[in-house]
């Protein structure tokens, strides 16, 4: 396990609470708290899938009764991605252990995307040239050995994020090569660099939040409308991470 603090330690703290309505828990959902046409959605899937869909929607309705919209089923698009009332956006991710649903209205965000996997998913090498570019694949070589594998799920997850939020956005679909990401868990940010423009404003950076604890890891990033936001727009360089992650696991060593 690392021994790298993270910024941010809960999936609820990606998101702030003044632009969003989030929830979170264990993945073990109840099919029966599932609106008809949401359970026949994955009635032909295997039992965890089921109870991790479930909890998935359980939190997003959740979410959007803060918000006070009225109730009524999320059902998905012929990509799987979520379907949510008129007037909200939102983001939900599963893992093993974990959902997460985040909401919001439609206003001062256009779209949001989260992810969350269980650390112990962490890729081997070879799965990992299929999730990062080259430059990434450099900058993960130059870590702390212990810090490898979990940077690298760490990079999986941000990419997942982003094209949930890019997709929802823009209808845009989005590959593990399009993105080059640099991320630095001491201040809870990343910034990713589109490699192709996306949207009608041509956008070409994102920057997000992402953070891990001892179970999980976990990223998420919102795309703003126009005008002033609350969104983070600081880029990060690969030598400011490098030099940071190294300087935080010298001084934990025993």
């Amino acid at each position: 396990m690392s021994k790298m603090q993270a910024a941010i330690r809960r999936p609820q703290d990606l998101f702030p609470s003044t632009l969003f309505s989030v929830e979170a828990g264990a993945s073990n959902g109840d099919e029966a708290l599932l609106h008809p046409l949401e359970r026949a959605l994955v009635e032909r899937a295997v039992s965890k899938r089921r109870h991790e869909f479930a909890a998935g929607r359980v939190y997003a309705h959740r979410a959007l009764t803060r918000l006070q919209v009225a109730p009524g089923p999320i059902l998905s698009d012929r990509h799987g991605c979520p379907l949510w009332p008129s007037g909200t956006l939102g983001s939900i991710s599963h893992t093993e252990g974990c959902a997460i649903s985040v909401a919001a209205t439609s206003g001062r965000v256009t779209a949001v995307g989260v992810d969350v996997d269980r650390r112990s998913n962490a890729f081997s090498h070879s799965v990992l040239r299929h999730v990062c570019r080259e430059e990434e694949l450099r900058w993960i070589s130059g870590l702390p050995g212990m810090l490898v594998p979990m940077y690298g799920l760490l990079l999986f997850s941000i990419k997942e994020a982003i094209y949930k939020c890019v997709y929802a956005a823009t209808g845009e679909r989005l590959g593990f090569g399009d993105a080059s990401v640099v991320l630095d868990l001491s201040q809870g940010l990343f910034s990713a660099r589109l490699l192709r423009e996306v949207g009608e404003e041509g956008r070409d950076r994102l920057v997000g939040r992402v953070g891990c604890n001892e179970d999980y890891v976990f990223s998420g990033l919102w795309w703003p409308s126009s005008g002033p936001s609350a969104f983070p727009h600081s880029p990060l360089r690969h030598s400011d991470v490098l030099r940071n992650a190294t300087a935080h696991e010298r001084r934990l060593r025993p």
